[in-house]
Protein backbone atom coordinates (compact mmCIF):
# COMPACT_ATOMS: atom_id res chain seq x y z
CA UNK A 1 0.00 0.00 0.00
CA UNK A 2 2.67 2.70 0.64
CA UNK A 3 4.25 1.88 -2.32
CA UNK A 4 1.36 2.14 -4.40
CA UNK A 5 1.11 5.81 -2.84
CA UNK A 6 4.35 6.64 -2.87
CA UNK A 7 4.28 5.68 -6.65
CA UNK A 8 1.10 7.70 -7.28
CA UNK A 9 2.77 10.76 -5.92
CA UNK A 10 5.72 10.70 -7.57
CA UNK A 11 3.66 10.42 -10.96
CA UNK A 12 1.86 13.48 -10.08
CA UNK A 13 5.08 15.30 -9.42
CA UNK A 14 6.03 14.22 -12.71
CA UNK A 15 3.30 15.19 -14.26
CA UNK A 16 3.35 18.68 -13.00
CA UNK A 17 7.28 19.16 -13.51
CA UNK A 18 6.36 18.12 -17.14
CA UNK A 19 3.49 20.79 -17.27
CA UNK A 20 5.53 23.59 -16.34
CA UNK A 21 9.11 22.56 -19.00
CA UNK A 22 6.12 22.11 -21.73
CA UNK A 23 7.69 24.93 -23.76
CA UNK A 24 10.99 23.77 -23.50
CA UNK A 25 12.99 20.71 -25.16
CA UNK A 26 17.02 21.12 -23.95
CA UNK A 27 19.02 19.00 -23.16
CA UNK A 28 21.07 19.32 -19.86
CA UNK A 29 23.92 17.57 -18.05
CA UNK A 30 21.32 14.97 -16.67
CA UNK A 31 18.75 14.68 -19.41
CA UNK A 32 19.07 14.01 -22.80
CA UNK A 33 15.83 15.69 -24.83
CA UNK A 34 15.09 15.35 -28.62
CA UNK A 35 12.46 17.56 -29.81
CA UNK A 36 9.73 16.21 -32.54
CA UNK A 37 10.49 17.58 -35.68
CA UNK A 38 7.94 18.26 -39.06
CA UNK A 39 9.09 16.68 -42.07
CA UNK A 40 9.62 17.68 -45.67
CA UNK A 41 7.48 16.34 -48.70
CA UNK A 42 10.23 13.79 -49.47
CA UNK A 43 10.25 12.52 -45.68
CA UNK A 44 13.45 14.70 -44.27
CA UNK A 45 13.50 15.82 -40.97
CA UNK A 46 13.35 19.68 -40.54
CA UNK A 47 13.38 21.43 -37.26
CA UNK A 48 11.65 24.77 -38.43
CA UNK A 49 8.44 22.76 -39.88
CA UNK A 50 5.91 21.65 -37.53
CA UNK A 51 5.28 18.16 -36.94
CA UNK A 52 1.88 17.52 -38.15
CA UNK A 53 -0.45 14.23 -39.16
CA UNK A 54 -3.45 13.20 -41.16
CA UNK A 55 -5.82 10.48 -41.79
CA UNK A 56 -4.79 7.13 -40.84
CA UNK A 57 -0.93 7.89 -41.33
CA UNK A 58 1.08 7.08 -39.01
CA UNK A 59 4.17 8.99 -38.04
CA UNK A 60 7.72 7.90 -36.25
CA UNK A 61 10.90 9.69 -35.20
CA UNK A 62 14.25 7.70 -33.68
CA UNK A 63 14.97 9.26 -30.55
CA UNK A 64 18.63 7.44 -30.99
CA UNK A 65 19.72 5.52 -27.78
CA UNK A 66 17.33 2.62 -29.37
CA UNK A 67 14.37 4.17 -28.80
CA UNK A 68 11.79 5.83 -31.44
CA UNK A 69 8.44 8.24 -30.35
CA UNK A 70 5.38 7.07 -32.63
CA UNK A 71 2.12 8.28 -33.21
CA UNK A 72 0.22 5.12 -33.95
CA UNK A 73 -3.23 5.35 -36.32
CA UNK A 74 -6.50 4.57 -33.84
CA UNK A 75 -10.05 4.16 -34.60
CA UNK A 76 -10.47 7.37 -33.03
CA UNK A 77 -7.41 9.64 -33.74
CA UNK A 78 -3.56 8.58 -32.85
CA UNK A 79 -1.90 6.99 -29.93
CA UNK A 80 1.33 8.06 -28.56
CA UNK A 81 4.16 5.52 -28.42
CA UNK A 82 7.74 5.42 -27.06
CA UNK A 83 9.46 1.98 -28.09
CA UNK A 84 12.45 0.01 -27.48
CA UNK A 85 13.46 -3.28 -29.03
CA UNK A 86 14.52 -6.09 -26.63
CA UNK A 87 17.12 -9.30 -27.50
CA UNK A 88 14.44 -10.92 -29.03
CA UNK A 89 14.43 -8.13 -31.77
CA UNK A 90 10.43 -7.78 -30.48
CA UNK A 91 9.27 -3.61 -29.90
CA UNK A 92 7.90 -3.10 -27.16
CA UNK A 93 6.05 0.05 -26.12
CA UNK A 94 7.55 1.90 -22.93
CA UNK A 95 4.79 4.14 -22.22
CA UNK A 96 2.45 1.51 -20.82
CA UNK A 97 3.22 3.27 -17.20
CA UNK A 98 1.54 6.50 -17.88
CA UNK A 99 -1.73 6.72 -15.94
CA UNK A 100 -4.10 6.57 -15.36
CA UNK A 101 -4.54 2.88 -16.42
CA UNK A 102 -8.11 2.77 -16.73
CA UNK A 103 -10.40 5.89 -18.96
CA UNK A 104 -9.08 8.51 -21.09
CA UNK A 105 -5.12 8.21 -21.32
CA UNK A 106 -2.88 11.27 -22.13
CA UNK A 107 -1.43 9.34 -24.82
CA UNK A 108 -4.62 8.86 -26.62
CA UNK A 109 -5.57 11.75 -29.40
CA UNK A 110 -9.18 10.78 -29.78
CA UNK A 111 -11.00 13.16 -31.36
CA UNK A 112 -14.38 12.91 -28.72
CA UNK A 113 -11.81 14.55 -26.23
CA UNK A 114 -12.79 18.10 -27.72
CA UNK A 115 -16.27 17.48 -27.60
CA UNK A 116 -19.32 17.47 -25.85
CA UNK A 117 -21.04 14.60 -24.35
CA UNK A 118 -23.48 14.79 -26.91
CA UNK A 119 -21.07 15.24 -30.15
CA UNK A 120 -22.90 18.63 -30.91
CA UNK A 121 -20.14 21.24 -29.91
CA UNK A 122 -16.60 21.95 -27.96
CA UNK A 123 -15.68 20.03 -24.53
CA UNK A 124 -17.01 22.46 -22.10
CA UNK A 125 -16.03 20.29 -19.52
CA UNK A 126 -19.15 17.22 -19.51
CA UNK A 127 -16.32 15.08 -21.04
CA UNK A 128 -13.54 14.16 -18.50
CA UNK A 129 -10.89 14.04 -21.06
CA UNK A 130 -7.34 15.44 -21.66
CA UNK A 131 -7.13 18.51 -23.54
CA UNK A 132 -4.36 20.34 -25.50
CA UNK A 133 -1.77 19.43 -23.15
CA UNK A 134 -0.40 16.19 -22.65
CA UNK A 135 2.41 14.66 -20.63
CA UNK A 136 3.74 11.35 -21.08
CA UNK A 137 6.06 8.48 -19.31
CA UNK A 138 8.63 5.84 -20.10
CA UNK A 139 10.43 2.87 -18.65
CA UNK A 140 13.17 1.43 -20.77
CA UNK A 141 13.26 -1.24 -18.03
CA UNK A 142 10.24 -2.42 -19.52
CA UNK A 143 12.57 -3.67 -22.21
CA UNK A 144 13.17 -7.54 -21.60
CA UNK A 145 9.67 -7.94 -19.57
CA UNK A 146 6.36 -9.26 -20.10
CA UNK A 147 5.46 -5.96 -20.08
CA UNK A 148 4.12 -3.51 -17.71
CA UNK A 149 1.02 -4.62 -14.98
CA UNK A 150 -0.47 -1.48 -13.22
CA UNK A 151 -0.12 -1.31 -9.75
CA UNK A 152 -3.65 -2.27 -8.47
CA UNK A 153 -4.88 -5.68 -7.01
CA UNK A 154 -1.21 -7.52 -7.86
CA UNK A 155 2.51 -6.01 -7.86
CA UNK A 156 3.44 -4.82 -11.39
CA UNK A 157 5.94 -7.31 -13.22
CA UNK A 158 8.78 -4.21 -13.66
CA UNK A 159 8.98 -1.65 -10.57
CA UNK A 160 8.53 1.53 -13.54
CA UNK A 161 10.77 4.71 -12.01
CA UNK A 162 8.38 7.48 -13.14
CA UNK A 163 11.07 9.68 -13.69
CA UNK A 164 12.94 7.28 -16.17
CA UNK A 165 11.45 8.95 -19.09
CA UNK A 166 9.44 12.21 -20.06
CA UNK A 167 7.40 13.13 -23.14
CA UNK A 168 5.21 16.28 -23.91
CA UNK A 169 2.88 16.94 -26.66
CA UNK A 170 1.17 20.10 -27.42
CA UNK A 171 -2.03 20.17 -29.92
CA UNK A 172 -1.48 23.11 -31.93
CA UNK A 173 -3.98 22.64 -34.46
CA UNK A 174 -6.37 19.48 -35.26
CA UNK A 175 -9.60 18.29 -37.39
CA UNK A 176 -12.28 16.22 -36.84
CA UNK A 177 -14.62 14.12 -38.59
CA UNK A 178 -18.18 11.80 -37.47
CA UNK A 179 -19.66 14.97 -35.54
CA UNK A 180 -23.13 13.67 -35.98
CA UNK A 181 -24.79 13.74 -32.46
CA UNK A 182 -24.40 10.04 -30.70
CA UNK A 183 -21.36 9.94 -32.31
CA UNK A 184 -18.24 9.58 -31.28
CA UNK A 185 -15.82 11.85 -32.78
CA UNK A 186 -12.67 10.81 -34.82
CA UNK A 187 -9.14 13.02 -35.31
CA UNK A 188 -8.39 13.21 -38.78
CA UNK A 189 -5.80 16.00 -38.76
CA UNK A 190 -2.86 17.01 -35.90
CA UNK A 191 -0.54 19.27 -35.54
CA UNK A 192 1.56 19.51 -32.74
CA UNK A 193 4.65 20.02 -30.76
CA UNK A 194 6.54 17.54 -29.13
CA UNK A 195 9.75 16.64 -26.80
CA UNK A 196 11.04 13.72 -25.22
CA UNK A 197 13.51 13.68 -22.60
CA UNK A 198 15.10 11.04 -20.90
CA UNK A 199 17.94 10.54 -17.80
CA UNK A 200 21.51 10.12 -19.32
CA UNK A 201 23.54 7.32 -17.74
CA UNK A 202 26.47 7.77 -15.55
CA UNK A 203 28.93 6.99 -18.55
CA UNK A 204 27.35 9.01 -20.89
CA UNK A 205 27.21 12.17 -18.53
CA UNK A 206 30.70 11.46 -18.02
CA UNK A 207 31.89 11.49 -21.84
CA UNK A 208 29.51 14.43 -21.94
CA UNK A 209 31.62 16.31 -19.41
CA UNK A 210 34.70 15.49 -20.82
CA UNK A 211 33.63 16.63 -24.40
CA UNK A 212 33.46 19.59 -22.36
CA UNK A 213 36.73 20.05 -21.21
CA UNK A 214 39.61 21.89 -23.22
CA UNK A 215 42.17 19.85 -21.12
CA UNK A 216 43.89 17.01 -22.68
CA UNK A 217 44.24 13.81 -20.93
CA UNK A 218 47.80 11.70 -20.10
CA UNK A 219 46.67 9.25 -22.39
CA UNK A 220 45.89 11.41 -24.75
CA UNK A 221 49.11 13.35 -24.87
CA UNK A 222 50.70 9.90 -24.77
CA UNK A 223 48.59 8.42 -27.71
CA UNK A 224 49.71 11.63 -29.97
CA UNK A 225 53.20 11.31 -29.00
CA UNK A 226 53.57 7.70 -29.18
CA UNK A 227 52.57 8.30 -33.01
CA UNK A 228 55.43 10.72 -33.55
CA UNK A 229 54.45 14.19 -32.24
CA UNK A 230 57.39 16.13 -31.09
CA UNK A 231 56.08 16.79 -27.65
CA UNK A 232 59.21 19.58 -27.09
CA UNK A 233 58.49 21.33 -30.44
CA UNK A 234 54.45 21.28 -29.83
CA UNK A 235 51.72 21.02 -27.44
CA UNK A 236 48.70 19.90 -27.24
CA UNK A 237 46.17 22.76 -26.73
CA UNK A 238 42.37 23.05 -27.58
CA UNK A 239 41.37 27.03 -28.88
CA UNK A 240 37.38 25.32 -29.20
CA UNK A 241 35.46 22.47 -28.27
CA UNK A 242 36.06 18.94 -28.76
CA UNK A 243 39.43 19.26 -28.17
CA UNK A 244 39.47 16.14 -30.47
CA UNK A 245 38.17 13.68 -32.38
CA UNK A 246 38.45 10.25 -34.02
CA UNK A 247 37.42 8.12 -36.71
CA UNK A 248 38.36 6.99 -40.10
CA UNK A 249 39.40 9.37 -42.34
CA UNK A 250 41.16 7.57 -44.89
CA UNK A 251 38.62 4.70 -45.27
CA UNK A 252 40.84 1.96 -44.39
CA UNK A 253 38.57 0.53 -41.38
CA UNK A 254 41.49 1.58 -38.34
CA UNK A 255 40.48 4.42 -36.07
CA UNK A 256 42.49 7.83 -36.95
CA UNK A 257 42.13 10.34 -34.16
CA UNK A 258 43.15 14.37 -34.68
CA UNK A 259 43.92 16.89 -32.10
CA UNK A 260 44.54 20.81 -32.05
CA UNK A 261 48.06 21.33 -31.57
CA UNK A 262 49.92 24.89 -30.59
CA UNK A 263 53.51 25.50 -31.87
CA UNK A 264 55.33 26.12 -28.44
CA UNK A 265 57.95 28.51 -30.53
CA UNK A 266 55.74 30.66 -31.93
CA UNK A 267 51.84 30.08 -30.69
CA UNK A 268 51.45 29.09 -33.88
CA UNK A 269 48.15 26.74 -34.09
CA UNK A 270 47.55 24.14 -35.97
CA UNK A 271 45.58 20.15 -36.28
CA UNK A 272 47.91 17.13 -35.66
CA UNK A 273 46.15 13.70 -37.43
CA UNK A 274 47.28 10.55 -36.14
CA UNK A 275 46.35 7.82 -38.45
CA UNK A 276 46.36 4.16 -37.17
CA UNK A 277 48.34 4.97 -34.28
CA UNK A 278 51.35 5.07 -36.53
CA UNK A 279 51.18 7.92 -39.05
CA UNK A 280 51.45 11.39 -38.56
CA UNK A 281 50.89 14.56 -40.02
CA UNK A 282 50.98 18.29 -38.43
CA UNK A 283 49.05 20.33 -40.37
CA UNK A 284 49.09 24.56 -40.21
CA UNK A 285 52.51 25.31 -39.90
CA UNK A 286 55.00 26.20 -42.00
CA UNK A 287 55.22 24.84 -45.99
CA UNK A 288 52.69 24.63 -48.61
CA UNK A 289 48.84 24.86 -48.28
CA UNK A 290 47.15 21.66 -47.89
CA UNK A 291 45.44 20.50 -50.96
CA UNK A 292 43.91 23.55 -53.13
CA UNK A 293 42.33 25.83 -50.74
CA UNK A 294 43.75 25.13 -46.78
CA UNK A 295 46.10 27.58 -46.08
CA UNK A 296 48.71 27.05 -43.04
CA UNK A 297 47.13 30.19 -41.33
CA UNK A 298 43.58 29.38 -41.61
CA UNK A 299 43.61 27.03 -38.58
CA UNK A 300 44.84 30.66 -36.32
CA UNK A 301 41.40 31.84 -37.77
CA UNK A 302 39.27 28.56 -36.95
CA UNK A 303 36.08 28.91 -34.38
CA UNK A 304 34.20 25.39 -35.37
CA UNK A 305 34.94 22.07 -36.48
CA UNK A 306 33.03 18.65 -36.74
CA UNK A 307 34.60 15.18 -38.19
CA UNK A 308 31.75 13.75 -40.11
CA UNK A 309 31.76 10.35 -40.58
CA UNK A 310 31.01 8.81 -44.04
CA UNK A 311 27.51 9.00 -45.04
CA UNK A 312 26.28 9.98 -42.12
CA UNK A 313 25.25 13.25 -42.76
CA UNK A 314 24.58 15.80 -40.34
CA UNK A 315 26.34 19.08 -42.12
CA UNK A 316 24.74 21.14 -44.66
CA UNK A 317 27.93 21.73 -46.14
CA UNK A 318 28.88 18.04 -47.17
CA UNK A 319 27.10 16.91 -50.62
CA UNK A 320 26.52 13.69 -51.83
CA UNK A 321 29.86 14.69 -54.27
CA UNK A 322 31.60 14.99 -51.60
CA UNK A 323 31.31 11.43 -50.23
CA UNK A 324 31.83 10.05 -53.82
CA UNK A 325 35.38 11.63 -53.71
CA UNK A 326 36.00 10.84 -50.19
CA UNK A 327 37.79 7.80 -49.11
CA UNK A 328 37.05 8.17 -45.79
CA UNK A 329 35.16 10.65 -43.15
CA UNK A 330 35.26 14.58 -43.67
CA UNK A 331 36.21 17.49 -41.38
CA UNK A 332 34.42 20.53 -41.41
CA UNK A 333 36.44 23.71 -40.32
CA UNK A 334 34.35 27.01 -40.40
CA UNK A 335 35.02 30.04 -39.69
CA UNK A 336 31.79 31.51 -38.87
CA UNK A 337 29.48 33.08 -41.46
CA UNK A 338 32.81 33.64 -43.49
CA UNK A 339 34.25 30.32 -44.68
CA UNK A 340 34.26 26.87 -44.54
CA UNK A 341 36.74 24.07 -45.53
CA UNK A 342 36.33 20.66 -45.85
CA UNK A 343 39.23 18.08 -45.23
CA UNK A 344 39.11 14.76 -46.71
CA UNK A 345 41.56 12.30 -47.71
CA UNK A 346 41.76 10.50 -51.53
CA UNK A 347 44.54 8.57 -52.83
CA UNK A 348 47.24 8.38 -50.51
CA UNK A 349 46.70 11.94 -49.15
CA UNK A 350 44.53 15.21 -47.60
CA UNK A 351 42.78 17.47 -49.92
CA UNK A 352 40.62 20.45 -49.01
CA UNK A 353 37.98 22.65 -50.59
CA UNK A 354 36.18 25.46 -50.02
CA UNK A 355 32.72 25.35 -49.84
CA UNK A 356 31.66 28.26 -48.59
CA UNK A 357 33.26 31.84 -48.30
CA UNK A 358 32.91 35.79 -47.78
CA UNK A 359 35.27 37.85 -49.33
CA UNK A 360 36.49 40.26 -46.80
CA UNK A 361 37.00 43.93 -47.59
Amino acid sequence: MIKSLVFAVSIALTLSVGTAQAQTCEATAERHAVKIKGQTDDGVLNEHIKPEIYGGHNFTQDLGNGLWFRLGAAKHGWVIYVFGRGGDGADVDLTQITPPFRGPNPRQLYGWHFRNQANTGPNQGDVNAPQHDRIFLFSPSLIGTGGFKPPQGTAPSVEPDPNSGLGWLKVLDYGLSDLEPGKQARMTYLQFDACVTWPKSEDEQQRDADQASPDFLPEEMETFGSCGLDLEAYELDAAILPRQYGGDIDGDDVVDEVAQVRRKSDGKRGLVLCRAGTWIDVLGMDGESIGNDLKPGYFDQMEVWQWVAKGAGGSPYISDDHWARSDGDILALERVEKQVILLFWRDGQLHSEQVYGYIEH
